[in-house]
């Protein structure tokens, strides 16, 4: 009989007890080696998944094989490893019994029969009743902890960490603490949002995301920001004193109802007044994106063009049968000439004249140098700034492991007696030196090197978009064209062409790579700099 073993554990504190997967093994091993006939063909180890559903790809792996036939028996340590969930039990059950396969646990006494079907599904009954139990009751202790302040020990939000403030049952217990480090980015963070870097006005979600990356800040983690995380932070109530535990239901992530909603208070790290003030900001600005079809349509300049009287959208109206097309204010049209006097423009003539001052205006070689060389100038400086600042944080580094040392020193030159008190200030000093050494990693960090950018670059960049703006679809143009304008303002005798440096740098160094822009969810105008 050829026999698969199936092992699994939920989590890491199952791995170091009884339920370890080392111990099933060696349990299954054990069993199968007093059965004649019986041999192990494969095994199948799910780690760190949940019997309440089927979403384990070692599990699907093992119901594959099942389906080609490549063994008789299925072997588990329990039924409780195979699935705590009653239907799905059953329904993987059965289907192996289809198949002709046997399921056997090695624990649990199951004989072939009706009798056997029904102590299997007694069983697997018993297993989800248990499941649901201790479910209960890690709900409940860990909503008795919150209600004392302690912290529930998953990941701390950007900006604190945690430190031990009791041992109780033997386990110690947490609360937030600020981060001293990581304090500063976010305080960074909520300023940037309202009030801009002093030479852009307020940055939006994007426009934030693309300015921390640039200037070198990495999440904890070490990687890019992205919007998704931002919004998080910037809507995060901890920052002010206080998170909401067991807000949303652990399974079905539906919201909970306010009564169960544990408030616990933590340190803050930005005032009330200004954590409000993004609040409203953020639900003004909607941090989602335009619709898709303002990115992609057929009309090149929708999403784009924009009322140099009232700063509104325009948008697309038709005359004489659908014969004329023409680019319209959308505040006089929704609102009438109270909100706007109204702007209108052939839709072609725009098309036509925007395009050309892309062109013609703004992209062309010498234009995009000299745009290139500011915006160069302006990151060297920064780079500058850098390094004195990396230099500053590596000689603070370099004070604070010396006094740890002289203390080192004393004690073992017996100059000092290692009491309480020196205890606390060796401590206290340790910590100063581990601040100060995730400060030197993050500055380090912030000092990259650019890839420089040649004239011969720029020519061919300029003659690629030329190609690009002018040929082929209106959807490929116009995500060419969005690629490095993020508005057209329009008036009755000219039009202004606005968009960020940054980007235009990115698609000078992206030329070769012959990549084409595309509708992403998160994206949102900029305004933090003009062409």
């Amino acid at each position: 009989m050829r026999v698969a073993t199936y092992t699994r554990v939920s989590t890491g504190r199952q791995a170091a007890h009884d339920l370890s997967l080392p111990a099933q093994t060696r349990c299954l091993e054990e069993y199968v080696a007093v059965r004649r006939g019986w041999t192990i063909v494969d095994e199948y180890v799910e780690r760190g998944k949940t019997a309440k559903n089927d979403k384990r790809p070692e599990l699907q792996r093992m119901m594959s094989d099942a389906r080609a036939g490549a063994f008789d028996i299925v072997l588990v340590y329990s039924t409780s490893r195979f699935f705590r969930e009653l239907g799905l039990f059953e329904t993987y059950a059965t289907e192996l019994n289809r198949l002709g396969i046997t399921l056997v646990s090695a624990t649990q006494n199951i004989d072939d029969g009706d009798g056997g079907i029904l102590n299997r599904q007694i069983l697997a009954a018993v297993d989800a009743h248990s499941s649901r139990d201790n479910a209960k009751n890690v709900k409940r202790v860990m909503t008795e902890n919150a209600k004392k302040g302690f912290w529930n020990g998953s990941t701390p939000p950007l900006g604190y960490t945690t430190k031990i403030v009791d041992h109780l049952h033997g386990k110690d217990k947490k609360k937030l603490a600020i981060d001293p480090v990581e304090e500063k980015i976010v305080k960074k963070i909520f300023d940037l949002y309202l009030n801009g870097d002093g030479s852009s006005g307020p940055l939006g979600c994007k426009a934030l995301v693309v300015w921390l990356n640039q200037h070198g800040y990495r999440t904890r983690r070490g990687k890019l920001w992205h919007v998704g995380p931002l919004y998080v932070i910037l809507t995060n109530t901890a920052y002010i004193g206080y998170y909401c535990f067991g807000s949303r239901d652990s399974t079905t992530r539906k919201k909970r109802p306010p009564q169960e909603v544990v408030r616990v208070e933590c340190p803050a790290i930005i005032p009330e007044a200004t954590f409000q003030k993004v609040q409203s900001r953020l639900k003004s600005k909607n941090p989602k994106t335009e619709n898709p079809r303002v990115v992609s349509g057929p009309i090149l300049l929708t999403g784009l063009a924009r009322c140099a009287k009232c700063n509104g959208m325009m948008t697309i109206r038709t005359g004489k049968g659908g014969r004329y097309r023409y680019y319209t204010c959308a505040g006089a049209q929704s609102r009438g000439k109270e909100a706007c006097e109204g702007l209108s423009i052939p839709m072609d003539k725009l098309d036509d004249a925007s395009v050309s001052a892309v062109l013609e205006k703004v992209l062309v070689p010498e234009r995009v140098a000299a745009l290139l060389t500011d915006l160069e100038s302006r990151h060297h400086d920064r780079q500058g700034a850098l390094k004195s600042e990396a230099i500053r944080v590596e000689a603070e580094l370099s004070e604070k492991r010396a006094g740890l040392s002289r203390l080192y020193d004393a004690i073992e030159q017996g100059v000092m007696k290692l009491d309480g008190m020196l205890k606390e200030r060796i401590e206290r000093s340790q910590t100063e030196v581990a601040i100060a050494e995730e400060a030197v990693r993050r500055s380090r960090r912030k000092l990259t090197d650019r890839p420089g950018i040649s004239p011969e670059m720029i020519v061919q960049f300029s003659d690629m978009f030329r190609q690009r703006v002018t040929k082929g679809a209106v959807t490929l143009r116009k995500a060419y064209l969005r690629s490095v304008v993020d508005r057209i303002v329009v008036s009755e005798d000219a039009i202004r062409i606005v968009g960020p440096t940054s980007r235009l740098r990115d698609e000078v160094l992206a030329t070769g790579q012959q990549s084409v822009p595309s509708s992403v969810h998160d994206w949102r105008t900029r305004q933090d700099s003009n062409l």
